[in-house]
């Protein structure tokens, strides 16, 4: 079992035990509609047919850079320092445009959320 790599608000965290034991013993494929965090997809075994669909397409992009491109990402993010010019040219190699959508959104994200916890807890201890 896998957890996020990120909290989503209203996401299945809490819930993703209960959801999981009430999965079929055997199924075909797996179609995660509200993907959100993605709690129930790296909580459950691995199928050969998953999808991850959420409705807010900048999720869905950043899920699809992280899978496809996570070094680039994480180089977008500042997180990966570069030891030589094998490793710029793999990150280099991707489509900036969408990696710097992903790094955008998940910036503008991480600011709203600890803005928004940070206000909750500012008004809840008056």
């Amino acid at each position: 079992m896998v957890n996020s790599f990120f909290p989503w608000i209203g996401g299945k965290k809490q819930m993703r035990e209960i959801i999981l034991e009430r999965f079929p013993v055997e199924y075909g494929r797996y179609v995660e509609v509200f993907g959100g965090a993605a709690w129930i997809l790296f909580g459950k075994e691995p199928e050969p047919f998953e999808v991850y669909n959420d409705l807010n397409s900048d999720l869905t992009n950043m899920f699809r850079v992280v899978k496809e491109k996570p070094l680039a990402f994480l180089k977008e993010l500042g997180f990966l320092p570069l030891n030589g010019r094998r490793s710029l040219r793999s990150c280099w190699v991707c489509a900036k445009v969408r990696i710097s959508r992903s790094r955008t959104w998940n910036r503008k994200w991480s600011w709203q959320s600890t803005g928004s916890r940070l206000w909750s807890l500012r008004n809840t201890a008056r």
